[in-house]
């Protein structure tokens, strides 16, 4: 038996929107279940509108490391043999602006409300930056209602990018590039 060897790959996210945007990434099968054993290295973070880089410290691009062992490798090609796909896994890239983001996690913080469920992830649960929580208590004076949320979920994107494995090429430590704008 043998230890198992790991390959990444590197996905370039840029955002060339006119306003900030969060994003969460996961790995998941044909029938969207979240694959464990793949490492996404951010799997969620914000990306900033492209003209406010310069002043702010959030960068517009983020490049995310997809980092999978050869064993994990070895049964995702065995499952995609037998289910005759020509791609491995899934990654699913949740994302919106985050300026709707946070006018809904006020509106459910103020009444007690479900944080929506957005393939799989509660969606304005998470904190993204550590100033979050000072910045919410400044929103105390606006008005927020549910119309906030809907419009929230509303805004919500999905890219999903198949993965295939291109004669092994997954064997050896290699990094892939990929472009997405998030407008």
């Amino acid at each position: 038996m043998h230890a198992p060897t790991f390959s990444s790959f590197i996905i370039k996210v840029s955002n060339y929107g006119e306003r900030t945007g969060f994003a969460f990434v996961k790995a998941v099968d044909d029938y969207d279940n979240e694959i464990t054993d793949i490492s996404i290295t951010p799997d969620m973070f914000l990306i900033s509108e492209r003209k406010a880089f310069e002043s702010e410290k959030l960068k517009y691009k983020t490049k995310i490391r997809v980092e999978i062992n050869s064993d994990t490798i070895h049964a995702l090609r065995d499952r995609a043999t037998i289910d005759g796909n020509t791609h491995l896994f899934h990654l699913k890239i949740v994302w919106g602006c985050n300026r709707f983001r946070l006018r809904a996690k006020k509106y459910i913080q103020q009444n007690d409300a479900s944080h929506p469920v957005i393939h799989g992830i509660p969606i304005t649960k998470p904190v993204f930056w550590k100033k979050e929580s000072e910045y919410m208590q400044t929103l105390r004076d606006k008005p927020f209602t549910e119309e906030d949320v809907k419009a929230f979920t509303a805004q919500i994107n999905v890219t999903t990018i198949r993965v295939r494995d291109n004669l092994g090429s997954f064997d050896s430590n290699t990094e892939r590039n990929v472009i997405l704008a998030l407008e």
